[in-house]
């Protein structure tokens, strides 16, 4: 079977980039599927169960005046701010599906509270936004060294079942190109 990925960011030039990227590394186009908000994202999570999904840390809610929450400068995040609502997804998905890869893709410090938090709870990696078609691609090469496949006939095939219970031991990498 092919392997399923979600992408998730509120920029739709965010979302056609790695849509693009994983589609030219030989993710089969029908099968990455795109959520621009958290709510969508998790509507998707549970119908088509992906395998990967990629996701932006700082999600802007959604909000049905079309103007984003006001927030002064130096106050406490509250549940409805941005990165707020990326890293309870992260921990939303990873809950529900242990297997799951989640990808972050941020522009946030990789060293933050709120990355290292998501990390903590079971993100396979992070990526510094923008994020780059090598990137990507060394994502899939891990990916497949651990037994999880594009397609059936692609370089990568297949995902591997973890033994429930078993946490991964590997550090998670944060990469960032090394041409910049």
């Amino acid at each position: 079977m092919a392997l399923k990925v979600l992408v998730v960011d509120d920029s739709p030039a965010v979302r056609l980039t790695l849509r693009s990227g994983l589609v030219r590394i030989g993710v089969d186009r029908s099968r990455v599927f795109e959520a621009e908000d958290a709510a969508t994202a998790m509507r998707l999570f549970r119908k088509v169960h992906p395998e990967v999904v990629f996701m932006d840390l700082s999600l802007k809610p959604r909000v049905e005046t079309g103007e984003p929450p006001k927030r002064e400068p130096d106050a406490v995040p509250t549940p409805t701010e941005p990165v707020e609502q990326g890293e309870v997804l992260a921990k939303q998905m990873l809950y529900q599906d242990p297997s799951v890869k989640v990808v972050i893709c941020t522009g946030v410090p990789a060293d933050s509270a709120s990355v290292q938090e998501v990390v903590k709870y079971g993100a396979f990696c992070v990526l510094q936004k923008p994020v780059t078609l090598q990137q990507i691609h060394r994502v899939f090469q891990v990916l497949a060294a651990e037994g999880l496949m594009l397609s059936e006939s692609g370089p990568f095939n297949e995902r591997r079942e973890r033994p429930s219970g078993e946490t991964p031991t590997r550090p998670r990498p944060t990469w960032e190109d090394e041409n910049p």
